[in-house]
């Protein structure tokens, strides 16, 4: 499937993670657009990744950032942290743009804190990226975590990641698991080929 208006661009749809090695193996375009049918994206969030190609010239990864309101409550928490880091740190944190909710906070802040991908949306299931990215990185998960993955092994490869703020489609994914990302890092390959350590 392919964006008409957009020649350089494959459409990936990933309905079964385990055969994504594959549908990226026969892509034949530049860019892959890597989108999850279960969170409910359309043509209008297809159009955000795609017009964000232009505004970033050195970008090897596109990663929508669903966008929520935040509630009151949280607001003003961040403010009390944004003062505090002001005052001890000398620099205050961004404030928050968008809130997905407490289910699945836990682990969200997890994987940002132990993979070193500071993006607050991991799980969007809409990432646009280089088909040349892939092509040094192993992908190892089985399961809703792939999209996890993919970012924390092309962060750790050093490649540029901006997102793209998208407007939340309301549909719901299956969530990243800790069993998924406990069984990639067990034996963990972060390049492709695998590098040979003497």
């Amino acid at each position: 499937m392919t964006l008409a208006e957009f020649p350089e661009i494959e459409v990936v749809i990933v309905n079964e993670i385990g055969g994504l090695p594959a549908a990226i193996a026969s892509a034949t375009k530049p860019w892959l657009l890597l989108v999850d049918p279960c969170r409910g994206y359309g043509p209008a969030h297809l159009k955000a990744m795609t017009d964000a190609v232009a505004k970033f010239d050195d970008v090897d990864l596109l990663v929508g950032q669903r966008q929520r309101a935040v509630p009151g409550w949280l607001r003003l928490l961040d403010v009390g942290k944004r003062a505090a880091s002001r005052v001890l740190l000398g620099a205050a944190p961004a404030p928050r743009t968008a809130w997905l909710g407490g289910r699945g906070a836990l682990r969200r802040f997890l994987y940002r804190q132990g993979f070193g991908v500071r993006l607050p949306d991991l799980e969007s299931g809409l990432i646009l990226a280089k088909r040349s990215v892939f092509a040094q990185l192993a992908l190892q998960a089985r399961g809703p975590f792939v999209w996890t993955e993919i970012l924390a092994k092309a962060n750790h490869l050093g490649k540029m990641i901006a997102e793209v703020p998208i407007a939340d489609p309301g549909g719901e994914g299956s969530g990243s698991t800790f069993r998924d990302a406990v069984s990639v890092f067990r034996t963990p390959t972060f390049h492709w080929p695998p590098r040979q350590f003497s």
